[in-house]
């Protein structure tokens, strides 16, 4: 089975982003791929999110989708409608419906050729935090400490605090993982396991207690799930953990990266940016 793999595509920040899902298409069209995972931060617009499900529509294969922190941001237009991240949860899925994909929380775990697909955005509690850095649990709260802002703390609204948002995924996921067996292929926005982020800043960080929780990644052990694939922190890379082999991947912001957005070098972009899977 070939799997692809694209997260964290962030339309809508720049030409160059927007323009990338146009070259996403057209490569794996072109492509034998069985199944597309898609990993969210596509964009906290919904309209703009069912544009490009409905452009990953003409790629011939499975579709699984599982939101981002940033699709769950409140525009100005669901805060209008009184609409929380959620409701807003549940609007995804039902976008995901009408265009023929698997939302994997929304729907629930799903086979293909032998694997179980099952997956969910999950969420933080402050389990991968830096503890040198003596953060206040209120700062972690606010998502904001010494002038350092985690802008989750403007645009998500659960009604609930991040670690009951956290316990809510994760007994999903355990509930999800104890209808299956066999072989299990685990898609989330946020990582399962602190060791992910090493390397991604120097020293410790403030923003690393935001990157995941570790009872997801005890529950992928326990469970016996062979291979875990996720976005958020905008790298592409491999490890393998305690029997899980843990695979990154993100398109990230392309603006940030390219001083000359109208000739990017998408060759590379799209060799690096998308992650391959043969299982």
């Amino acid at each position: 089975m070939e799997i692809a793999v694209v997260s964290d595509l962030h339309v809508g920040v720049s030409y160059l982003n927007e323009k990338s899902v146009h070259r996403i298409v057209k490569h794996l069209r072109n492509e034998e791929i069985d199944v597309l995972c898609i990993l969210g931060d596509v964009s906290p617009d919904l309209m703009t999110l069912a544009e490009v499900l409905d452009e990953f529509a003409l790629i011939d294969a499975v579709q699984f989708f599982v939101a981002g922190n940033h699709d769950l941001w409140l525009t100005a237009e669901d805060r209008k409608l009184g609409i929380d991240s959620l409701s807003k949860m549940k609007r995804i899925s039902d976008v995901c419906s009408d265009l023929g994909v698997h939302d994997l929380f929304g729907h629930g775990p799903k086979m293909k050729d032998g694997f179980a697909f099952v997956g969910n955005t999950q969420w933080y509690d402050y389990s991968f935090r830096d503890s040198d850095l003596e953060v206040p649990d209120w700062a972690y709260r606010n998502k904001s400490w010494h002038g350092m802002t985690w802008n989750d703390g403007s645009f998500v609204r659960f009604g609930m605090d991040d670690e009951e948002v956290t316990d809510m995924f994760n007994d999903r996921i355990e509930a999800d993982l104890e209808k299956t067996s066999g072989r299990r292929i685990c898609c989330s926005h946020h990582i399962p396991f602190k060791i992910l982020q090493e390397g991604m800043h120097e020293g410790p960080s403030f923003f690393n207690a935001f990157g995941g929780n570790e009872r997801f990644g005890e529950i992928l052990k326990a469970h016996g799930v062979e291979i875990s694939v996720s976005g958020h922190l905008h790298r592409n890379r491999k490890m393998d953990i305690d029997g899980v082999r843990c695979y990154q991947t993100a398109v990230g912001y392309l603006d940030r990266e390219y001083m000359y957005p109208d000739d990017p070098d998408w060759t590379k972009i799209l060799k690096t940016r998308i992650l391959r899977l043969s299982v």
